[in-house]
């Protein structure tokens, strides 16, 4: 079960947002953050799974606060997908954590779906790294590959960087 040439995962240092900042001053736990542009929509967008995953997130992990901002709009997909939102991790909440909270929630709502379903996940995460660095993690691919680079991930070569 090696990571697949679709599935595509990116770690990187990044410019902070100013909305990421005032969230890591204010805040704890998790934000779903709307995005400026989804596709063809162009406002505040939510992304398809925003709302079940926060849902979900409540109900099986209530010490880690899930707040979900505000969007002009949410978008609706039919398909095998799995389009998380753009979530902000405050100081709290490590990658690590969050991204096996991810595949647990993508696990239990595929398990009544068919074998040969093929499912895509897309992430987007951004926190603070223990160096300080504003850090972008971004996925798309299998829920496969997904599990792959959660296990291949360091986590001490990840908070040195």
């Amino acid at each position: 079960m090696d990571i697949q040439k679709e599935d595509k995962a990116k770690y990187e240092t990044i410019d902070a947002p100013l909305e990421f900042l005032n969230f890591l001053n204010t805040k704890n736990g998790v934000l779903c953050v709307p995005e400026p542009k989804f596709r063809e929509y162009t406002g505040s967008v939510l992304k398809p799974d925003t709302f079940s995953f926060a849902k979900w997130f409540k109900k099986n992990h209530p010490e880690i606060t899930i707040d979900v901002g505000n969007a002009s709009a949410k978008v609706g997909l039919r398909s095998n997908d799995f389009w998380l939102p753009l979530v902000y991790l405050a100081n709290d909440v490590s990658l690590q954590i969050y991204l096996n909270i991810v595949a647990n929630y993508i696990y239990d709502m595929a398990r009544g779906a068919l074998r040969h379903d093929k499912k895509s996940v897309h992430l987007s995460v951004i926190h603070k790294s223990e160096s300080g660095d504003i850090k972008e993690f971004l996925y798309d691919g299998s829920l496969e590959g997904l599990k792959n680079t959660i296990k291949k991930i360091d986590i001490n070569k990840l908070m040195d960087k």
